[in-house]
């Protein structure tokens, strides 16, 4: 299980990330968002921030997998995928 601390950090962290990558404004980028309909994340723009997001976290996602899985739609999701892996090392 995630501790709070971890995933709020984490989230806050993803969304500033999505921010620098997409051109978004980070006040408009909410947990509850849907990366490819909401925020217009494409494959390519998936690619790129799992790349940021990896270099970031020095953690080792895989931008196929996060876009092949299901259960990782949002921006909360994404951040708790993240925060799993950095609690993991």
């Amino acid at each position: 299980m995630i501790s709070e601390e971890i995933y709020n950090s984490t989230l806050t962290l993803v969304r500033e990330i999505i921010s620098a990558e997409t051109g978004n404004e980070f006040d408009e980028i909410l947990p509850e968002m849907h990366l490819e309909d909401e925020l217009e994340i494409t494959e390519v723009d998936l690619a790129r921030l799992i790349k940021a997001i990896n270099t970031h976290f020095n953690i080792n996602l895989d931008a196929t997998e996060i876009e092949e899985e299901e259960s990782v739609e949002t921006v909360k999701e994404l951040a708790a995928v993240v925060a799993e892996e950095v609690e993991l090392g």
